[in-house]
């Protein structure tokens, strides 16, 4: 399978940048074909990706990496604490309040979460930074990809639209993990970085 530039790649860096020192444990959550997935790998000893869909796991199995692949659901994995958790464009096909804690029990003390996720622009505030977006995807997929035409996702991969607005997110996200940092990104992406106080 051939990586490709895409809008969630492109900010697979930031996410491993959150990747505590030392880190032991990991699970990415929502691993598709297992892309971020292996980065992970090259840098913790044992690593884990989830994801509900089979094809998905199916696809990240054959490509290996270093990684174990389980289909399940989040709400039903019951394995960890880890080091360090993270997931890419998931947590808005779940309830976010309930996903996002979900997501915060599964870290261990001291360990860190890394979320990147998706949200509704709420037009017209939030339309001079998509159009300021959607020229730098056009820019950064011609760089990368060698054409201007965005690529099609993987077959299989779930899609659905985000519900909440970004400020609907960042307020969710202050009332669910206080002191987390949530940043709204260019490319149709915000982050959420949090760690998780040692008791």
């Amino acid at each position: 399978m051939t990586d490709v530039w895409r809008h969630n790649s492109h900010y697979h860096r930031l996410l491993l940048k959150a990747m505590p020192p030392n880190c032991g444990s990991a699970l990415d959550i929502g691993c598709g074909s297992g892309l971020l997935t292996r980065k992970i790998a090259e840098r913790c000893p044992d690593v884990t990706g989830i994801d509900r869909s089979a094809e998905m796991i199916r696809q990240a199995t054959e490509t290996g990496g270093g990684a174990k692949y389980v289909q399940t659901d989040i709400h039903d994995w019951a394995e960890g604490p880890y080091d360090f958790v993270t997931s890419v464009a998931v947590i808005h096909h779940m309830d976010f309040e309930t996903g996002l804690k979900a997501h915060a029990d599964l870290v261990r003390p001291g360990g860190t979460l890394a979320v990147l996720g998706l949200a509704r622009d709420d037009v017209p505030k939030d339309l001079p930074l998509a159009l300021t977006g959607m020229a730098c995807s056009f820019v950064l997929n011609w760089i990368n990809n060698g054409s201007p035409r965005y690529p099609p996702e993987q077959p299989g991969m779930p899609m659905i639209m985000p519900e909440l607005t970004w400020a609907q997110v960042r307020e969710r996200t202050r009332k669910v993990l206080p002191g987390a940092v949530f940043r709204r990104h260019l490319l149709w992406r915000y982050s959420i970085i949090f760690t998780k106080a040692i008791e």
